[in-house]
């Protein structure tokens, strides 16, 4: 009877642990000084990064475009006037078989991003049971949209480009639709004459703007895609995009097209015709209206880090031919979808962050991280979410007392959560009575909106 009532005496008594804390309010230059805020020099060495990140994007979509351009002039006939499509003969010349190696290169220059796009997708979402597959009717409108933006791609590149000036093909770059006729494409089907790859090889005039075109473009998606997702995009994507047809055009002037290997020498000459400033008149104004209209609400709209594709672009893959267009058309901004930049702005001013951990017998060094991990989170969530944090410790009182894990954790707290005015920041712990032991909780107290810890 006597040990009964010694044990129900036990286990009523709950001491009161305690941890010294008072209210602190913390001045604006204090929060800048505390873990969860990024110093000078992290923010100093993300601005250089950054700009490397948007120096080498510039460079990829600059070469990925004068790759194209200078690859569609091998398809120029020798003479100036371009002449209509005509079937061509197995026993032509040796200029006329080079253009047909040309054209099956710019066919594999359109079709190698799609294909990419196609592998990708049905790696990632073609067989899982957890997609939907598309309605009938989005798979119609699917269809009809991208065989009408092939049509374009293939009347631009075999048709058009070969026939203007480089100059003009800059211009076009920038021009939203450009009209030309159907019945003047070349339906050849190069890619089915096996004679035509014998003559693919290293040695082709051609070969060189071919890979140039086929690394740059990959490489610069890749990399805008990155800076995207780490919130680069200004730096690393916006401006290199936008720049890029001002260095694209910059190039293409007489003293820098000519030190270059990969570009067509006729593009270099071409430049210096009389219809040289008109084009380049109309191509400022065309950048211009680009600016005003894709790159400018681009520039705007901020993402969070480490977005998925999906929510960062409205298309997947690229465009080889105009890499910085097809880009910054398909990059999601406030103007094209301004719902969900409202949507993620409500949703981040009324969320309530629960942070629920456990221990046992960590070391003092993983207590220690913890705990500094904690208040990195807290102090960097003020002013934006409400932040809680909980530590649940198993096995931490031992017939009402703390054990010598609670006291190390104890400890800890001392040196970890002190702010510049040695005050330990957080809240007193309390103990749950489990069904086998007992759980001192040790919170971090809510951290409303505005209000610092």
């Amino acid at each position: 009877m006597a040990s009964l009532q010694q044990q129900e005496a036990s286990s009523s008594y709950e001491p009161a642990l305690t941890v010294n804390v008072k209210p602190t309010s913390k001045s604006r230059a204090g929060r800048e000084k505390a873990v969860g805020e990024a110093g000078m020099h992290l923010k100093l060495l993300k601005l250089v990064l950054s700009m490397l990140l948007g120096l080498v994007v510039l460079a990829c979509l600059s070469l990925s475009q004068l790759s194209a351009i200078s690859l569609v002039r091998y398809l120029r006939p020798p003479k100036d006037n371009v002449e209509k499509c005509e079937p061509v003969s197995y026993s032509a010349g040796k200029p006329d078989r080079d253009r047909d190696v040309t054209a099956l290169m710019v066919v594999y220059m359109l079709m190698l991003p799609y294909g990419v796009s196609l592998l990708r997708s049905l790696w990632n979402r073609a067989f899982q049971v957890s997609v939907p597959w598309p309605h009938p009717k989005a798979f119609l409108v699917g269809a009809f949209l991208s065989i009408c933006e092939v049509t374009g791609l293939c009347v631009l590149t075999l048709r058009v480009m070969p026939s203007v000036t480089p100059a003009l093909s800059v211009v076009l770059s920038n021009e939203a639709m450009k009209f030309a006729g159907l019945t003047d494409v070349c339906s050849s089907w190069v890619w089915i004459r096996a004679e035509l790859y014998a003559r693919f090889t290293i040695q082709h005039p051609a070969t060189v703007s071919f890979v140039v075109n086929v690394t740059a473009s990959f490489v610069g998606y890749i990399l805008a895609w990155t800076a995207c997702s780490v919130r680069m995009g200004f730096f690393g994507f916006a401006l290199p995009a936008f720049l890029s047809t001002v260095v694209t055009g910059a190039i293409f002037t007489n003293q820098i097209c000519t030190t270059t290997r990969f570009i067509h020498e006729d593009t270099c000459l071409m430049f210096l015709k009389e219809d040289f400033v008109w084009d380049v008149g109309i191509g400022l104004g065309l950048l211009l209206i680009q600016f005003f209209t894709t790159t400018w609400f681009v520039m705007r709209s901020p993402t969070i880090v480490m977005e998925h594709e999906a929510q960062l672009f409205w298309l997947p893959g690229y465009n080889s031919v105009f890499p910085a267009q097809w880009l910054l058309l398909s990059r999601k901004n406030r103007n094209t979808k301004g719902r969900d930049f409202t949507t993620r702005r409500k949703t981040k001013q009324n969320t309530h962050v629960y942070i629920c951990t456990t221990m046992y017998h960590e070391s003092e060094r993983e207590m220690e991280q913890l705990l500094t991990s904690l208040r990195a989170l807290a102090e960097s969530q003020v002013g934006e979410r409400t932040f809680e944090s909980h530590i649940f410790f198993d096995g931490g009182c031992r017939q009402g007392q703390p054990s010598q894990w609670a006291l190390q954790l104890f400890s800890v707290m001392g040196r970890t959560l002190q702010d510049e005015n040695d005050t330990i920041i957080g809240a007193p712990p309390s103990t749950t009575r489990a069904p086998k032991l007992s759980r001192p909780t040790l919170p971090f107290p809510p951290t409303p909106p505005h209000h610092p810890l």
